[in-house]
């Protein structure tokens, strides 16, 4: 439990993701919401944040005890502060926060799963994200990804104008692909950005063939497009790039690749949970990157020459 005095407030995080670098470094509150406290880490292009236990599936997050409304804190975006090894202290507007670090525990990397086919348990998740787009009034739908219409919404056409730079024309389209995508659509993490953290995802499970870009082409071509978007997004596409993606988009992965049916729609419905549409754009990502895989895989084995 945090305990305060009347200039000094001091919590203790539970776990550290592996998306934050090693201190000692200086930081800048980036920004402050209900759920979270965004902070700029000095020299690396990370905005790593404080979260309350359901932060701790995400890479960058330093987790606390117990959930609170960070808006009720005495701190504003710019305040100044330091991390370390042992903790991280931010000059608030009324005295200091300092979280406590030396007993968090550092979590390592996500283990991917290795997705080689997509069986009975994609059907009924696809159908699922169908649904739950439909009842969200999502811009983004999985259904629309291959033929989207003039009147379909910006960020629409533009990922599915970067899919056909990417999955067609290939080369050096790679790039340009990605950079029609990136930053697309509104909200704190785009429409765009947020398809292409869960398609990366895809990429970093599933081989697919020599028809399909590879993880480290899509990662570099994401790194030279991120400044074309907010920093926060920024910050969560270079923590995809490294293969550092949110445990519960991990978990949807995994499911499908295990063809369990129940697991992949909990998951999926665990993932669209979050934000307006943020969560059902990494799932449209995820599974489109995943199926069109699948699909190149399929046609190159059938292939005789």
């Amino acid at each position: 439990m945090p305990t305060a005095t009347t200039n000094r407030l001091d919590l203790r995080a539970l776990s550290i993701g592996p998306a934050v670098p090693p201190g000692p470094r200086a930081i800048e509150v980036h920004s402050v919401f209900r759920a979270a406290v965004n902070l700029r880490l000095e020299d690396c292009g990370i905005l790593a944040f404080l979260a309350g236990p359901s932060g701790r599936g995400f890479p960058a997050a330093l987790t606390l005890e117990s959930e609170t409304d960070f808006r009720n804190w005495s701190v504003e975006a710019g305040a100044k502060g330091r991390l370390d090894a042992t903790s991280l202290v931010i000059d608030a507007r009324a005295g200091r926060v300092v979280v406590d670090l030396a007993t968090a525990r550092h979590l390592g990397p996500p283990t991917m799963p290795t997705v080689t086919a997509i069986g009975r348990a994609f059907g009924p998740t696809a159908a699922e994200l169908e649904r739950i787009q439909e009842t969200k009034g999502a811009e983004v739908r999985l259904g629309g990804l291959r033929g989207a219409s003039a009147s379909a919404g910006p960020a629409a056409r533009a990922i599915a104008q970067g899919l056909r730079l990417l999955e067609r024309e290939r080369g050096q389209s790679v790039t340009a692909g990605l950079r029609r995508m990136v930053g697309a659509g509104p909200g704190l993490t785009p429409s765009g950005d947020d398809f292409i953290c869960g398609y990366l995802a895809a990429a970093a499970c599933a081989p697919g063939s020599e028809d399909s870009p590879s993880f480290a082409d899509l990662a570099r071509a994401v790194l030279a497009a991120v400044s074309a978007t907010d920093e926060l997004s920024a910050s969560m596409l270079r923590s995809a790039a490294r293969g550092l993606f949110p445990s519960v988009l991990v978990d949807l992965a995994r499911a499908i690749g295990a063809d369990n049916v129940a697991l992949s729609v909990a998951a999926l419905r665990e993932l669209c949970a979050w934000g307006h549409s943020s969560g059902a754009d990494m799932a449209t990502g995820l599974l489109h990157g995943l199926r069109t895989r699948a699909e190149a895989k399929s046609r190159r084995m059938s292939y005789v020459p």
